[in-house]
């Protein structure tokens, strides 16, 4: 019936294939009431919509694709979703990215215990988290579809997630960083590691720690030639990956790193060893405990003591 009603909307002259290629006209208003009668006509102008979406006419091809994705959104979007958040078919089909980020945190609000609305499935989170990561503009709306992508384990957002990982604000960064623990990304390693060759010390630490926290063992390579880095910071944070990157065959260079010439490098080192429970190590941990100063030679006692 609704189908039916659909094709009565139009008059005897304007078949449905007339009415997709006013989408071609040079006139706005022209372009605006055929696009209203097709989305009256809905799934009744399928066909037509799939040709003229792969037309050379690049403008043509669009509009017709964005009404296809508004199909599709209308078939894939349960009905509670669609009643609670009404013409959200619309919205991200001739939407923005920003959109889309709207929409899942005002879909996720539905799947809260507390919410008096009806619930919606965790697939469909799934299906506007990409372009939802994507449209996140501000560091708030970040932090929100951090939080929802790891609450929800929201895989399909991932490959556009690991872009925070270069946001400046640091909790964005660490949620991101968080959030590959949880949901295996090998963009997000990958680029961890290109860090590691940054001119900037700061990021070669950090992204040494990040993959150390990521236990990335692919890393492991990365941490051993950062342990000569001449920036102490750097080695600090290299050795303090080494023997969850390296394991046991770290033992040797964390020995070595003993005797480095910063102290928090020093203490990272036995941090290693007692990480590795290197009993051998015991001689240099005990030449330590003359070490000048005082907190490497704390931490070589406490290490001596765990170690008997």
């Amino acid at each position: 019936m609704t189908l039916l009603l659909a094709l009565l909307l139009l008059s005897p002259q304007e078949d449905v294939a007339k009415l997709v290629e006013k989408l071609r006209s040079e006139s706005l208003e022209a372009r605006d009431e055929a696009t209203r009668k097709l989305k009256e006509l809905g799934r009744a102008a399928k066909a037509e919509l799939e040709k003229a979406s792969k037309d050379p006419d690049a403008g043509f091809a669009t509009r017709a694709q964005v009404l296809l994705e508004r199909l599709r959104l209308m078939d894939t979007l349960s009905q509670d979703l669609q009643r609670a958040l009404p013409g959200i078919a619309d919205t991200l089909a001739f939407g923005t990215d920003r959109d889309w980020t709207k929409a899942l945190i005002q879909a996720e609000e539905l799947l809260r215990p507390q919410s008096r609305l009806p619930l919606v499935k965790r697939a469909e989170l799934d299906l506007l988290a990409l372009r939802a990561a994507r449209g996140a503009e501000s560091a708030e709306d970040r932090k929100a579809i951090c939080r929802i992508v790891r609450d929800r384990r929201l895989a399909s957002a991932m490959p556009e997630l690991v872009r925070y990982l270069d946001d400046p604000d640091r909790e964005v960064l660490d949620d991101t960083v968080e959030i590959l623990q949880r949901i295996p990304c090998a963009e997000g390693p990958r680029r961890l590691r290109e860090r590691t060759r940054s001119e900037i010390p700061e990021m070669r630490a950090e992204a040494i720690q990040f993959l150390r926290d990521l236990r990335c063992r692919e890393a492991a390579a990365d941490a051993v030639r950062l342990i000569a880095d001449s920036d102490a910071e750097v080695r600090g944070s290299a050795a303090s990956a080494l023997a969850p990157l390296v394991g046991k065959e770290a033992a040797t260079e964390l020995n070595r790193l003993l005797k480095d010439t910063d102290d928090e490098v020093r203490r990272y080192a036995i941090w290693g060893l007692l990480e590795l429970y290197e009993k051998t190590s015991g001689p240099d941990l005990v030449k330590l405990l003359d070490d000048p100063e005082q907190i490497v030679r704390r931490t070589a006692a406490y290490a001596l003591g765990e170690l008997r």
